[in-house]
């Protein structure tokens, strides 16, 4: 198993669930065991990690690649919780690989995503290349649910000039954003 493939095993192995508003309890709830392995994680890389307080238990974890001279940031996005177990039929957090693909809970949504952006920034922390753009990784909480940790992660600057979000929608890149707009307007005249 090469290094990144034995990553995304060790995120799928750690249970991070979003209750979804039901009253769940245990250890394999919220996201507070892997905020603490991603912490973990960056520490052995070398790479400088903080926390952001969302909830109790909860917690978005900021990693950065500062690219010295750079005018440009780039934030990437991932999630920290999965949806509920509810249905498997599989032992959802004893991942295995079958057919080229691996099985368990939060395989392609989110933790694969979220590999692949550890080991970007691991590499980027590494290699340091000379013209690439300041890096910012935002491992956010509670996003299958009411997005608390997007919407604390909108409230901090952190002066990104772009976003790349690993959300496996479909397995298809999608130019777009989700959120809700609500305003008031008034009109003057008379109605018809």
């Amino acid at each position: 198993m090469d290094d990144l493939t034995g990553l995304l095993a060790d995120l799928v192995s750690i249970a991070s669930i979003n209750p979804m508003g039901r009253a769940l309890v245990g250890p394999e709830v919220l996201e507070t065991r892997l905020t603490g392995y991603l912490e973990d994680w960056f520490g052995r890389n070398g790479i400088t990690c903080r926390r952001q307080p969302v909830a109790p238990g909860r917690d978005n974890l900021f990693a950065k690649f500062e690219s010295p001279g750079s005018a440009r940031t780039l934030l990437f996005d991932v999630h920290q919780d999965t949806v509920p177990t509810d249905g498997m039929t599989i032992d959802p957090f004893r991942p295995r690989i079958e057919d080229g693909r691996m099985w368990g809970r939060g395989s392609c949504d989110i933790k694969g995503g979220m590999a692949a952006m550890l080991a970007a920034v691991a590499r980027l922390c590494s290699e340091r290349p000379p013209r690439a753009a300041s890096v910012v990784l935002a491992c956010t909480v509670d996003e299958e649910y009411t997005h608390t940790g997007a919407s604390r992660l909108a409230q901090t600057a952190h002066g990104a000039d772009l976003a790349i979000i690993a959300e496996p929608t479909l397995l298809d890149l999608v130019h777009c954003h989700k959120g809700a707009l609500r305003c008031k307007i008034r009109t003057r005249g008379v109605a018809c």
